[in-house]
């Protein structure tokens, strides 16, 4: 496996996972303004967690699978609904 296509593979993951944080909460009924408040960060950094314009901080994560009731891992899995 090249270094392209391992760059590409990581970058769907990362991809999907944003995907999976945005239809989780949305699946839920929970606005950017109350998982911000929850995490401990404002609506503008969920906005762009979800959008790919912020690096996801593992701890951030975390918190965000917390607040949803489910592991990190099915959103790191891309798990949708």
């Amino acid at each position: 496996m090249t270094t392209k296509e391992v760059k590409e593979i990581a970058t769907a993951r990362v991809a999907a996972t944003r995907a999976a944080i945005k239809s989780h909460r949305e699946a839920l009924g929970i606005t950017q303004d109350v998982m911000a408040a929850a995490i401990g960060v404002d609506r503008f950094a969920i906005i762009r967690i979800e959008n790919g314009r912020r690096v996801l901080r593992m701890n951030e994560l975390c918190r965000i699978a917390a607040v949803m009731g489910i592991e990190p891992d099915v959103l790191m899995r891309g798990d949708g609904e």
